[in-house]
């Protein structure tokens, strides 16, 4: 980087500045790891745990089947 681009970024007052370096002007945040449903799924499985055979509960799946038949039923109306 060039000399004055260290002089703005030392004065914008988010890096503290030794008079050599900026403290921090490299930092990488440590990225979290965040498993995701099938890893869980599958970690459970071979733990000997017992795995729901849906992803979501029940309930979901029943209010998306009811959502689908009433859109089937209008469209039924629409088309007589």
């Amino acid at each position: 980087m060039k000399p004055d681009v260290y002089k703005k970024l030392a004065a914008s007052g988010r890096y503290p500045n030794t008079g050599k370096v900026l403290i921090g002007l490299q930092h990488i945040p440590r990225q979290r790891y965040r498993p995701d449903y099938d890893m869980e799924r599958l970690q459970a499985a071979l733990l000997g745990h017992r795995v729901s055979p849906f992803k979501y509960g029940v309930t979901i799946y029943a209010l998306y089947l009811i959502g689908v038949c009433t859109l089937i039923a209008a469209l039924a109306e629409i088309i007589k």
